[in-house]
């Protein structure tokens, strides 16, 4: 029995697990938010920072929206900041396109936040987005199957 490529297969497959896990609470957070209620906003600050993202070997600048918008719950002025209800972030490959985003945005009259009427605290501006589980998926399969790889090799023959 090889302990290494055992040990190296379990770990694999509980991080597939965990992945997976975190795949379907993003799915539940983004469902949750379909129920959430109307109201209308705008956009106070608009701002893009750039971050680093690696892809494969390669390592890229992207540019991360960053907004701060008002909204009325309960006839109450409230500030949000969340774009997405998956809480993944919004990201362009130029300042450019990120410029052009903010701008749309502010420049709709007819701009909608989605509150949680449970926590009216909680808005987005975008709901319902479920594409956490697509990366967690492929990510929790990938290892998954590199575990179970690695679980047979280390199994004696």
């Amino acid at each position: 029995m090889k302990v290494i490529p055992l040990a190296f297969g379990f770990i694999a497959i509980v991080l597939a697990v965990l992945s997976l896990l975190q795949g379907i609470k993003e799915v539940r957070i983004a469902r949750s938010a379909r129920g959430w209620l109307a109201t209308a906003a705008t956009i106070v600050e608009g701002t893009f920072v750039p971050i680093s993202v690696t892809v494969g070997r390669a390592r890229r600048t992207e540019f991360m929206v960053k907004l701060v918008y008002q909204y009325r719950a309960s006839a109450i002025l409230m500030t949000g900041t969340s774009i997405r209800s998956d809480n993944m972030p919004v990201t362009f490959l130029t300042p450019a396109a990120a410029n052009k985003y903010i701008d749309s945005l502010r420049a709709n009259a007819a701009l909608q936040a989605w509150v949680d009427p449970e926590n009216p605290s909680r808005a987005v501006l975008e709901r319902g987005k479920i594409t956490g589980i697509v990366v967690s998926f492929w990510t929790a399969l990938f290892l998954g199957v590199l575990g179970a790889f690695a679980v047979f090799i280390g199994l004696p023959a």
